[in-house]
Order: structure tokens, then sequence, then C-alpha cells
């Protein structure tokens, strides 16, 4: 049986607080990457995250950088989980809402098969849902209106109930509770998990999969990743890690308020979970993943011909849609879920995702022509600081080289 958590007043100052403190956390820095050259800068890289961990600043984190014809760097130091599990770049860890852009590259998928149009509604292929007017291009955007509740359990169910988990049964009450849209559907930016959700009911409705199913069959093994790379179980990896939070924190505070049913451990003043979580809504959000997973889609993105999309339709993925300005996710535009960004030298996509325990972000740089990912078992850091010192020691193609 499914545990619904109806969104009262309570429960809305309490996800506020917890957007609060990611935002706190994100936007927060590390001391500088020490300067030098070229020639030094993969043992710099290197010693400066190793003192992080070491000063345990984070539990573990995984951080590569690629183009289109390899590996720039890799690394991975830490713990997976503390005092029992090393770090490595074989750990699998949560992606979090960076799933988002596997779902979008998904519907762009049934796009190219004529299956699907991004500006045919919504509700044509999901008559359930209570919300008119929506296309599926403004749920790609985030500008459908779509309200963006707590889906259940703070969006997660433990690893015991992965096998009788009700989906359907909890998405028909938070419908239910949650049938208003926020705004006229194109007129206004404002994020949604649910939206995404009801992306993967397209999906299965359309494909005749399961969400799960489509993403691995039609994303990952075109591309040659292995469940031990991507998935959504833990089961299939041959190593472990837990997600981490600081004992004596807001955020531990907010989550051991709103999520219930889990027992805590702390180990060396960061707490954790006796057992792993899942997603209730995997198209949000539930992908498993590990750094060399990523990167095997990051170079496909950069490549000239994708294995994934047409020309077309990737054309269309990184296509400028809106203005999403937001102080949270730092952004300025967005395109099909990618986020858009502007730094010191040039535009670039990128999309994070955090909860308890884990933070992930992607970036792309089609002007340098580089792709990172970071992915870390703790939400308390700042990986925005972190990533903007870090991929810009790659951006000189004249500086490159490859890790074999």
């Amino acid at each position: 049986m499914c545990k619904c958590l109806k969104v009262t007043k309570v429960t809305k100052v309490t996800l506020m607080c917890f957007s609060i403190a990611l935002f706190v956390m994100s936007c927060s820095s590390y001391p500088q990457l020490p300067a030098g050259t070229a020639e030094s800068r993969d043992q710099r890289i290197k010693q400066y995250l190793d003192q992080l961990t070491t000063e345990d600043r984070m539990p573990g984190i995984q951080y590569m950088a690629v183009d289109a014809n390899g590996v720039l760097f890799e690394y991975a130091s830490g713990e997976a989980v503390i005092t029992k599990t090393a770090m490595s770049l074989t750990s699998p860890m949560m992606f979090y809402s960076v799933t988002k852009v596997l779902t979008a590259t998904a519907v762009l998928q049934l796009v190219e098969q004529k299956k699907i149009e991004l500006d045919e509604l919504l509700e044509q292929y999901l008559p359930f849902i209570p919300y008119r007017g929506v296309t599926i291009r403004q749920v790609l955007t985030h500008r459908s209106g779509i309200p963006n509740p707590i889906l259940g359990n703070f969006y997660v169910h433990s690893a015991s109930e992965a096998g009788s988990f009700d989906r359907q049964s909890l998405l028909k009450q938070i419908l239910l509770d949650n049938q208003q849209l926020e705004f006229t559907p194109g007129s206004d930016y404002s994020y949604s998990n649910l939206a995404f959700a009801l992306l993967g009911e397209l999906i299965e409705k359309v494909s005749h999969k399961s969400y799960e199913q489509y993403i691995q069959q039609n994303i990952l093994k075109p591309l040659k990743i292995n469940s031990d790379q991507a998935s959504f179980s833990y089961n299939t990896f041959e190593s472990d890690s837990r997600g981490y939070v600081e004992r004596f924190s807001v955020y531990n505070l907010i989550i051991s308020f709103m999520l219930q049913g889990f027992t805590s451990q702390t180990e060396q003043g960061w707490k954790t979970f006796t057992q792993h979580w899942y997603l209730n809504y995997p198209a949000h959000g539930g992908l498993i993943v590990n750094a060399p997973a990523v990167s095997l889609f990051l170079k496909d993105q950069l490549s000239e011909q994708s294995k994934l999309l047409s020309p077309a339709q990737k054309a269309e993925l990184y296509r400028i849609q809106k203005p999403a300005k937001s102080s949270a996710m730092r952004s300025t535009d967005i395109a099909l879920a990618w986020f858009i960004n502007r730094d010191a030298k040039e535009t670039y996509y990128f999309h994070e995702g955090s909860g308890f325990g884990y933070v992930a972000e992607v970036r792309i740089y089609p002007k340098s022509a580089i792709a990172s990912v970071l992915l870390a078992n703790t939400t308390k850091m700042p990986h925005k600081n972190l990533m903007d010192m870090i991929d810009n020691q790659f951006k000189n193609k004249q500086d490159r080289s490859y890790k074999e």
C-alpha cells in the first residue's frame, strides 16, 4: 500500500525551507583551486579534491570531463560507505533530477518516430489528468502551470517496498489533491516534478513499455551503458554507496520531520539511512548512475552523429525555448529540460539534481566542445562553485590530452 502525503500549508512551508537550504548549500564556496600550468593541471585538481575529502567537506565524489573524442580527466575519492567502502568510479550514485534530461531525450525519440508531437496536448494521451490546455513542450520547459507538490513520502519509498509500491494509486491521489494549474500554460515558469512524472506516464502509454524499460532499451543500451553503470535499482551494481547529510544541519531537521518510516544511523557526524530508497516516479529523478556511464551520454551529445537523436531532434533538444530565470538553478533560459547559463567565457547547458544524501550536475559547453559530470554522496556541498573552477581547466583545446 502506498503512503500518500497530502500537501498542506505545513508541508509547503517545509518544502520551501528545503529548497532554501539546498540553494544556500549550492551557493557557498570552497577555497580557490591553485593556479598553475597545463602540465600540472591534473595533479593540481587531484590534490585539491583529495584535500576536500580528507577534510570531511564531503564523504565522497566522482568527477569526469570529456569531449567527443574521449576522457580528459577522471577522479573518484573519499568514501562511498563511511568506514566500509571507498568511493570509486564504479560506485552507484543517485542522479536525481538530472534524470529529466534522459526523459526529454526519450520524448524526442518518440517525436522522431512520429508517435507524438511536441505541441500536442498532454491530455490527448493522458485523459485522466485534470490539467487542460497543456502541451508536451510546455511540460518539458516547466511552463505548463502543473503544480509541484511533494510526491508521496517525501518523493521516495524504501527498497523493501520496491516490489509492492503502488505508483498508480499514489498518482491518482496526488492528482485529486492538486487539480488546479498554477498559471495559464505558457504564461510563466515554475519547476515541476509532477509534470515530469506525467511525462513518464506519456512515455509508457505511447511506447507500451515501462519507463524504466524504455530508458534501458532506447538510451542506455545504444550507448553500451551496462546495468552495473546505470540502473533504476541498486541491485544491479557490483559496489554500493550511501547518501549522507550532516547530523547537525537544517537539512537533516527537515528530512527527519518529513520522511516517515526510515531508520537512520550516524557515522562520524554524517547521517544516513540503513536501507536504500527509490524515487516514487523515476521519470523526474530515479536513475542511479556512476560517472563513466554519464560520460558516455555526454560524449554522445557532443558528437556530430548522436546514437540517440537525429540532427533535427538533437537541435530541438538544445534550442532555447523560453526565459527561465532562476536564482536557485542559476539559469537564464531553458531548452527542453536543459537549463542554460553563461559564464565569463561562454554559454553552457546544465541540469542538476539533489535530494537526501546526493548531489549531481552535468554540463555541456558547446563553444569549448567539452562536458562534465559531478556526483557526490552528500547534499551539503557548493557543487556549482566546484564545477566552475574545475571545468575551466579543460576549455583550452590546445591543452587537452586523453586518458587511456
